[in-house]
């Protein structure tokens, strides 16, 4: 039977969360961040488990044109 985990604001490839949370601010850059966060889940989560992301997964610009 697979393990269940619950996760919440990852806020992938969001730039500016490297400013205003400073928890996050020992990344140089938002890759370095996204990386840590992808091995950190990987490392706990087994391919047979579920992950339930209950928000705020990333950031990206969007255009209103």
């Amino acid at each position: 039977m697979p393990d269940i985990y619950f996760t919440a604001d990852s806020h992938f490839g969001h730039e500016a969360i490297l400013r205003h949370m400073p928890e996050r601010g020992c990344f140089a850059t938002i890759k370095e961040m996204d990386d840590h966060l992808i091995n950190e889940i990987n490392r706990v989560v087994g391919k047979d488990d579920i992950l339930i992301h209950a928000g705020d997964l990333s950031w990206r610009p969007i255009s209103c044109r």
